[in-house]
């Protein structure tokens, strides 16, 4: 445990060496092996997760770590770039939109301003994020650190006392950013306890696609997991489906440009593209993401995508 590591060099190496070894072992050398010439041909399974996201198996993009230095092994065709388009805070418009709570969904406005600093305002109304920001930048950091790490943590329904020991912030704090974002008695709370009802009840739960939240036999000792796995479902669920809407309107068209894509994590699309041509898909499939969001959800909040060039995929 960290008590036990604290002052303990070797320890901590030993750790360190074992993490790297089996990083090396699965995504590396296990990687590698299933290479066909110089390429990987990942698959796909469409029930992989309860919540309802793509999962990924063989050398696969989806299931690949976060690690940068991992990341950097996916390159794309040579003399080529890698454009990735994403969908910005597309779960939390999309938990706005199915709870149709007038704050979140005013929240998400064009005009609104950031989401986070919204938040911020809540918790603590004698703040000013933008005076905080020039003042103390390092504060204002550690703040909206906290507050998105509270959100994401409530998404998944997290209890406070687990967010806080995971921010290293009181309990009282991750109470009180939890209700900021979680307003007691708004329609937002509602629909969150209307969720719990259905999955414990076994009631259907169906997102936009007609996709069904699946779960084994509620029992007291799985009970806390199927409500967490049924809290994230929608969000999730109907945020994998939209990007994969999106990308069947791109992939199609990608031949235009002379370029391909190479997979979907979540929320982000990933295309091997001629440099000269970068910004054109670029912009293109950031337009497709948010147009796959409108198509489902009308204009009522508007989606947002940020897309970016790389030369590998960290």
């Amino acid at each position: 445990n960290e008590l036990s590591l604290e002052g303990n060099e070797v320890a901590k190496k030993i750790l360190a060496i074992r993490g790297n070894s089996k990083m090396n072992g699965t995504y590396i050398t296990g990687y590698r092996k299933q290479l066909i010439g110089d390429r990987g041909y990942q698959t796909y399974k469409l029930h992989a997760a309860t919540t309802g996201r793509l999962g990924g198996g063989g050398p696969s993009m989806l299931t690949i770590p976060r690690d940068k230095r991992v990341k950097r092994m996916v390159l794309p065709d040579e003399g080529q770039v890698i454009v990735g388009a994403d969908a910005s805070q597309m779960e939390l418009r999309i938990l706005a939109m199915e709870s149709q709570d007038p704050w979140l969904i005013e929240a998400f406005q064009p005009e609104a301003g950031d989401f986070f600093d919204l938040i911020m305002l809540q918790a603590y109304p004698e703040l000013d994020p933008v005076q905080l920001k020039k003042v103390s930048l390092g504060e204002y950091t550690d703040l909206r650190a906290s507050i998105k790490g509270t959100i994401y943590g409530k998404a998944f329904n997290r209890g406070d006392k687990a967010i806080a020991t995971a921010l290293g912030i009181t309990l009282a704090e991750a109470t009180k950013l939890s209700e900021a974002f979680i307003r007691p008695g708004s329609k937002f709370a509602q629909w969150r306890d209307e969720i719990e009802r259905k999955a414990v009840s076994g009631e259907s739960i169906i997102n936009r696609f007609g996709r069904h939240f699946q779960s084994e036999l509620v029992t007291f000792r799985n009970r806390q997991q199927v409500i967490n796995s049924a809290m994230s479902f929608i969000s999730q669920s109907t945020g994998n489906d939209l990007l994969l809407c999106a990308a069947l309107e791109v992939e199609p068209r990608l031949h235009e440009w002379n370029a391909r894509m190479m997979g979907t994590i979540h929320d982000a699309i990933y295309c091997s593209v001629p440099p000269e041509h970068a910004e054109a898909v670029g912009e293109f499939i950031s337009q497709e993401i948010i147009a796959s969001g409108a198509r489902v959800y009308g204009d009522e909040v508007s989606f947002v995508s940020d897309w970016g060039i790389g030369n590998n995929l960290g």
